[in-house]
């Protein structure tokens, strides 16, 4: 492993800090609101452009693949080429894809642009939390992984009442406009306030027997390989409901993209009362602790959705489990990322780059996966969400078991 050189740069003052932290803090809901913005036009994109259910629930799942590959690709690059640079380039690129479906309506542009979309927003995304790993370290950053769970759970909250209002008033041309929008504000920000924050003296060459090395040291891991793909088990929750959710609630039941905005927006509200409870527990219980108690927790939400969704059709007998499984989601997964963050700091975008790979791989095959199944009913959003929780819970207790038994043998 080689490094350029270069005469260190003194650190950042503290109150520099705080404000490139909060700068990135509030750019992070456009992370949440990649797929619920767009999520009450799906079935309107399906009437308009007349294409097919499955096509337009594609929308969501072709984005997933692209930020997948953004936030792998992006991670490992920024431990090489830096952090700045990277980001802004993220950002333009958001404005140009999302500027392009309006003036040219056709089912390949969409998913093109989507899978753009995607890539860039992941970009952004794993670039954030690596900028923050650079600036802090120790209880601060843990703390500052639930504000960044916050943040993000804001683009779930306001993304579904945005898109269903920008739906009923403007039409779907609008969300992408406003993804256009979004990306120029963080491109001007960018430019203007972010330095580099992982400098030249601390960069690897890249190689791939660097990049080799690298998944050589996190991917023995089973902590940190359980618990990245138990982000994805629990996200992949909300993947469904916004996949299955308009379908179901605006098509069978007969709602409209505002009801289905705003019982999203509400779910959201109980996410973020999750991360909340998140920020104090962490002060005084270890995370490990936090999931090994959450983890049957959220199971037995996941399960009193079967049950409820088996004897009742109506709209609340998938809005109260879900409530319940948001809740716990709130909770679990900001300490899964502040646990996935701390552990390899001195390879922050490699170790962010591969947590979301293996947190989108997962997420990407529910987004797959929801997109075949037809809700015609709110039994397959809770079943296929209970065997999600149900894979991660399994995956993480077999971790820490396999934990123990290493430390015994020691």
């Amino acid at each position: 492993m080689t490094f350029s050189h270069e005469t260190p740069k003194p650190p950042l003052s503290e109150a520099k800090t705080r404000a490139i932290v909060r700068m990135l803090l509030c750019f992070l809901p456009l992370v949440g609101m990649g797929i619920d913005l767009i999520a009450p036009s799906l079935p309107a994109i399906n009437q308009v452009l007349h294409i097919s259910p499955m096509v337009a629930k594609d929308l969501i799942a072709i984005y997933l693949v692209g930020l997948m590959s953004g936030t792998f690709l992006s991670g490992i690059l920024s431990d090489t080429w830096g952090r700045r640079r990277l980001m802004l380039g993220g950002f333009i690129l958001l404005v140009v894809v999302s500027v392009i479906p309006p003036l040219y309506p056709y089912p390949s542009i969409l998913l093109l642009s989507r899978l753009l979309q995607g890539l860039a927003i992941g970009t952004f995304g794993v670039l954030a939390r690596s900028v923050i790993a650079d600036l802090l370290t120790g209880t601060a950053l843990l703390r500052t992984a639930s504000w960044i769970a916050t943040m993000w759970g804001i683009g779930p909250i306001i993304g579904p009442i945005i898109g269903g209002y920008l739906e009923v008033y403007i039409g779907w041309q609008a969300c992408f406009l406003f993804f256009a929008v979004y990306g120029l504000i963080g491109a001007v920000t960018c430019f203007l306030w972010l330095p580099e924050t992982h400098h030249k003296h601390k960069r690897a060459s890249l190689s791939l027997k660097r990049i080799k090395n690298n998944f050589a040291i996190l991917l023995p891991d089973k902590i940190f390989v359980s618990v990245s793909a138990l982000m994805g088990c629990l996200y992949s929750t909300l993947i469904i409901f916004n996949t299955l959710g308009p379908f179901f609630i605006e098509k069978k039941l007969g709602h409209s993209p505002i009801f289905f905005g705003h019982a999203a927006f509400c779910l959201g509200l109980i996410f973020l009362s999750g991360t909340f409870c998140c920020r104090i527990l962490v002060k005084y219980v270890d995370p490990q602790k936090i999931l090994s108690i959450g983890m049957p927790i959220v199971l037995i939400f996941s399960l009193m959705g079967v049950l409820m969704t088996s004897y009742s059709h109506n709209v609340w007998a998938i809005l109260i489990p879900t409530a319940f499984l948001f809740f716990s989601n709130g909770v679990l997964y900001p300490t899964c990322m502040g646990l996935t963050m701390s552990m390899f700091k001195e390879l922050a975008g490699s170790a962010g780059g591969v947590t979301t790979l293996i947190n989108l791989s997962v997420t990407m095959g529910s987004g797959f996966l929801a997109s075949m199944i037809s809700a015609q009913s709110s039994k397959p959003i809770a079943y296929t969400s209970a065997a999600f929780v149900f894979v991660g819970f399994v995956l993480y207790a077999w971790a820490m078991r396999s934990k123990k038994a290493e430390q015994v043998e020691a």
